[in-house]
């Protein structure tokens, strides 16, 4: 899906970001030229949510965000619509191996 829209001015100071549900689907520093588009989607490793001390909702004995829950093979999030803003941004500064990818687009 291809959209268009005008951001005013105002608004390009900060970061931007467009959302599927929690899940960022694209971010646009201020300083920056150009958006980072996901490509590969999150596979639900949980690595991000470790030792992150942002967190309101504190951190279990291993160091892993209470609102991150095992099941099936995964992690899922259970704050759902009530995860912390410093969460929805994909963890791209972070030194971690995250399986999430981006493509750059002008």
């Amino acid at each position: 899906m291809k959209i268009e829209l005008e951001i005013p001015d105002w608004a390009t100071e900060g970061r931007l970001m467009i959302l599927s549900g929690t899940e960022c689907v694209a971010t646009k520093e201020s300083k920056e030229d150009h958006w980072l588009v996901k490509e590969t989607r999150c596979n639900l490793c949980g690595e991000c949510c470790l030792d992150s001390p942002n967190t309101p909702y504190g951190l279990d004995d291993e160091g892993r965000c209470v609102k991150l829950v095992f099941d099936r093979e995964k992690w899922w999030c259970m704050a759902k619509a009530h995860r912390p803003y410093n969460c929805l941004a994909d963890p791209i500064d972070k030194n971690l191996e995250c399986c999430i990818t981006h493509k750059k687009v002008k």
